[in-house]
């Protein structure tokens, strides 16, 4: 059966993104995105398709997990694989692995990009635009992390973010429970990660990868090469393991002279 795809990102070992389609049941290209991740048994790979027809989940999260099983067979009984970047080399998409090396979870399928269902280790959660129906939900969150919400910031900062992202602002969804949010801002020459949050119950479980992923793939579309995010220094690690480098940049600030705000 004859499968067809272009490669759209290929960021070895870390990260591999392409179209992909089956003629025989559809023309309409679907996107597979896969990171990799070094753990201290080898690494987890994180395999999600978006653009999947309802009607074709089943099918597409059977058709990988085949494929991902034969990855692991293969895998097993070679002796070729003896660190991590050789693993990157070879590897093709396979479902996420825990420390005994067995599937974690399934690929994942999503039959609508906008509000794509994702498979985290806390449950599904759903990623889809955020709003002004959401500023309480956010403001909510982003006041519930230590050191996030900034006194110097504007009563109506949110409402100020989310207009001026337009469409590159995102919230997570799990129970009808807003549990991760992310801006971002396109200028042109470059863009730039404005906010990342996510629920304390919630880290870990891959909400902020996916929200940033989600970020990534708007902003590629678009053709914008560069995505700029200032972070404090515990966050860096997370960046690092998904391909993040330091900007060949300064990063400088400057405190504007405001009237103080009234009590």
């Amino acid at each position: 059966m004859a499968h067809r795809g272009q490669y759209l990102v290929l960021d070895r070992p870390r990260k591999l993104v392409f179209t992909f389609t089956v003629p025989k049941f559809s023309s309409k290209a679907a996107h597979v995105f896969i990171d990799i991740h070094s753990t201290a048994q080898g690494c987890e790979l994180h395999l999600i398709q978006e653009g999947v027809q309802p009607a074709d989940g089943g099918r597409a999260a059977k058709g990988w997990s085949s494929i991902l099983q034969g990855l692991e067979d293969t895998l097993e009984g070679s002796d070729a694989v003896s660190s991590p970047h050789q693993l990157g080399e070879m590897i093709k998409p396979r479902g996420r692995r825990d420390g005994n090396d067995r599937h974690r979870t399934p690929p994942t399928t999503t039959a609508d990009v906008p509000a794509g269902v994702h498979a985290g280790d806390g449950g599904n959660f759903v990623i889809r635009p955020a709003g002004p129906k959401d500023v309480q939900a956010i403001d909510q969150l982003l006041r519930s992390l230590p050191g996030v919400w900034q006194d110097s910031w504007r009563e109506d900062a949110l409402e100020r973010a989310l207009d001026s992202a337009g469409d590159l602002a995102f919230v997570a969804v799990q129970d009808a429970s807003v549990i991760g949010f992310v801006s971002a801002h396109d200028v042109g020459f470059r863009a730039y990660l404005s906010e990342l949050a996510v629920s304390d119950d919630h880290q870990r479980e891959g909400v902020g990868s996916q929200l940033v992923r989600r970020i990534e793939t708007e902003l590629a579309a678009r053709g914008c090469a560069v995505l700029i995010a200032d972070v404090y220094p515990p966050a860096e690690p997370f960046y690092a393991e998904r391909g993040w480098r330091p900007p060949h940049a300064i990063l400088l600030g400057r405190r504007l002279g405001v009237a103080p705000r009234s009590a």
